[in-house]
C-alpha cells in the first residue's frame, strides 16, 4: 500500500473546517434556549471534554501503536476498520444531506435532490482517490479562507450587534448543560479521524490536536456569538442563522456577504464529506492491505450518496435525534474505546517484552 502522508498542520486544516462546517450547517432537532452566553460557554467545556477524549489516542500514539493495526488478529482489526468506516460513511452521509437542505433554503430556486448528492459524493469520491495530499492542498486554501469569512463577516456586523439582546447566563437548567454538553462532546468524529490518520501524517498528530482544538472552539464560538448579538433571543428560532447574518450585513464595495459565504461553504462541505470518505478508505485498507482502493472509494460513495439524498428530502430524518444518538455511539467508541483497548494492549505487549530475559 503506497504511502500517502501529510503534515500535521494541513491534517488540522482538514479537521478545522470538517468542525466548522458541522456548525455551519447544524440542524438542530427541536428548538431550546436561545444560543446565547450558554451556548458559548458549553461550547468552550465540550472542546475541553473532547481533548479528554482524546488523550487515549495521544498515548497510543506515542507507544508507537496505531488505532487499527494494533489489534489483536486480523479478526480485531476488521472489526474496528468497520466501525471507523461506518463512522466516516455516517459523518459524509449527514455532511452532504445538511448541506442540501440549506442549499434548499439558501438559494431562490430549489436544486435536484439527487443530482446534488451525485454530484458531491462523485467529486468527494475523486478527492478520496486522489489522496490526502491533494485534499490537503485544497483543505488549506478553503480554511483560510473561511477564517477570513467569518473575520469579515463580524466586521460588516459590528453595528448591528446589540449584546444585551442576548440570551442572558445560566438560561439553560442544570439537566439541559448536562445533556448538551454530552450531546457536544461526542458529536465531534474528528477525533477518531485523527486517530485514524496518524499513520498518515508526518511527524504524527500529538499535541498539535490540541492547537486544532483552541482554533476550532474559537471559530465556533463565533459562529454561536454573531446571530446571537445580532438577532437576540430570536436566533434559536432560525436556522443557519450565520448565513442569515450574512444576508444583512454590507461590506462596502462588495455588498452583501451571502453568495461569497454560499461558495466557501460549498467547498468546506466537500473537503469535509471528501476527508471522511478518503478516512473509511484508509481504515479499511489498514485492516487488509489487499482491499483495492478504487472500489473501496466508489462503494463507500454510492452509499453516501444514496443515504444523503434520502436523508435530506425530510428535515424530520436530517434532523432525527436518533441520528445524533448514533453518531454520539459511534463516535465514543471509534474516538475512545477502540484507543483505550489497543492502548492497554500495547502497553501489556510492551511489559512483557520487558520481563522476557527475566523469566
Amino acid at each position: 500500500m503506497r504511502r500517502d502522508k501529510i503534515s500535521s498542520f494541513s491534517l488540522l486544516a482538514l479537521l478545522f473546517i470538517s468542525r466548522l462546517m458541522s456548525r455551519l450547517i447544524y440542524i438542530p432537532p427541536r428548538a431550546g434556549p436561545g444560543g446565547g452566553w450558554d451556548e458559548i460557554l458549553l461550547t468552550i467545556v465540550s472542546f475541553a471534554a473532547n481533548a479528554l477524549l482524546f488523550l487515549p489516542a495521544l498515548f497510543l500514539e506515542k507507544s508507537g501503536g496505531g488505532v487499527i493495526r494494533s489489534a489483536k488478529s486480523p479478526a480485531a482489526r476488521r472489526l474496528s476498520a468497520s466501525f471507523y468506516a461506518v463512522l466516516f460513511v455516517f459523518a459524509a452521509v449527514q455532511t452532504i444531506a445538511r448541506f442540501d437542505f440549506f442549499a434548499t433554503l439558501s438559494m431562490s430556486s430549489r436544486p435536484l435532490a439527487i443530482p446534488f448528492s451525485l454530484l458531491l459524493s462523485a467529486a468527494a469520491c475523486y478527492a478520496a482517490l486522489l489522496g490526502l495530499t491533494a485534499l490537503s492542498r485544497a483543505g488549506c486554501v478553503i480554511g483560510f479562507l473561511m477564517a477570513l469569512s467569518l473575520t469579515a463577516l463580524s466586521a460588516a456586523l459590528w453595528q448591528k450587534y446589540d449584546v444585551l439582546s442576548m440570551e442572558p447566563p445560566f438560561s439553560y437548567s442544570a439537566g439541559e448543560m448536562s445533556d448538551n454538553l454530552i450531546h457536544s462532546s461526542f458529536l465531534m468524529p474528528e477525533t477518531a479521524v485523527a486517530a485514524v490518520l496518524s499513520d498518515s501524517t508526518r511527524g504524527g498528530v500529538g499535541k498539535k490536536y490540541f492547537a486544532f482544538l483552541a482554533f476550532s472552539a474559537a471559530a465556533v464560538c463565533a459562529v454561536a456569538f454573531i446571530p446571537a448579538a445580532v438577532f437576540g433571543q430570536a436566533a434559536d428560532t432560525r436556522l443557519f442563522a450565520l448565513f442569515q447574518c450574512a444576508t444583512v450585513a454590507d461590506f462596502g464595495s462588495l455588498g452583501r456577504l451571502d453568495p461569497i459565504i454560499v461558495s466557501l461553504w460549498i467547498g468546506g462541505a466537500f473537503v469535509k464529506a471528501s476527508l471522511f470518505l478518503a478516512s473509511a478508505v484508509i481504515s479499511v485498507r489498514q485492516a487488509n492491505g489487499n482491499v483495492k482502493k478504487r472500489p473501496a472509494a466508489v462503494f463507500f460513495a454510492a452509499v453516501t450518496a444514496f443515504a444523503a439524498w434520502r436523508l435530506s428530502r425530510d428535515i424530520g430524518l436530517v434532523s432525527s435525534p436518533a441520528l445524533n444518538v448514533i453518531e454520539q455511539v459511534l463516535t465514543g467508541i471509534c474516538a475512545a474505546a477502540v484507543p483505550l483497548a489497543a492502548l492497554i494492549r500495547v502497553q501489556k505487549r510492551k511489559k512483557q517484552r520487558e520481563a522476557g530475559p527475566e523469566t
